[in-house]
């Protein structure tokens, strides 16, 4: 059995009528896409500090350290705001769908790629660590990477 949240609406009686004919937020697409354009940003950047390579970053030679701290500004606040835009996200699709639903959509959403991502691309990306051992020294920062990175 599925609970089927009502929605405090604005707009009168939340029928299906209503719903279906709701304008999309394309503000909230908006936020989004600048979000996560500097969360794109923040990971490159680390990849100009000393630490890159303790992270399991590629480190480019011209080190930017005197400007970390922009990206100590958007590490703060990046994780939270994508947190909240999912949030709201998950909250307007609950209006047109059921709980079960919206399950439903984000497993055959998110499964898909996970497995091909665990199957083909984590085998390629070990490998080619493998290779570059001898140029990359690596300190794995994380205990629970199972060995998957290891001190050489």
């Amino acid at each position: 059995m599925y609970v089927r949240f009502r929605p405090l609406t604005i707009w009168g009686n939340a029928n299906k009528m209503d719903i279906k004919s709701r304008p999309r937020h394309y503000e909230i697409d908006a936020l989004r896409v600048i979000a996560l354009a500097l969360l794109i940003l923040y990971h490159i950047f680390v990849c100009y500090q000393p630490f890159a390579n303790m992270l399991m970053f590629l480190q480019y030679d011209q080190l930017l350290e005197k400007y970390w701290f922009v990206g100590e500004l958007l590490n703060i606040w990046r994780i939270p705001v994508l947190f909240l835009i999912s949030g709201m996200a998950v909250g307007f699709i609950l209006v047109r769908r059921t709980l079960k639903e919206l399950v439903y959509d984000r497993i055959m959403r998110i499964v898909p790629p996970l497995f091909f991502g665990s199957l083909v691309i984590f085998r390629f990306s070990r490998r080619s660590m493998r290779c570059t051992r001898a140029t990359h020294q690596a300190i794995s920062p994380i205990p629970t990477t199972c060995g998957f990175c290891k001190t050489w």
